[in-house]
């Protein structure tokens, strides 16, 4: 494996999952379609008295 090859494969990956993380951990997890399942009770609730839905 060469250094270009290492790069594409190990790096590049290992720096988009690092800034993921990052950016799940700095906005305290409250990305919308990360913590839609998380919060789903919730998210039901609020659907129904904002739209009428059913709950």
């Amino acid at each position: 494996m060469n250094a270009t090859e290492y790069q594409t494969t190990i790096v590049e990956p290992l720096n988009a999952a690092t800034g993921l993380l990052f950016g799940i951990v700095f906005t305290g997890g409250r990305h919308r379609a990360l913590s839609a399942p998380l919060a789903q009770p919730n998210a039901r609730a609020e659907r129904a008295a904002t739209h009428g839905a059913p709950p």
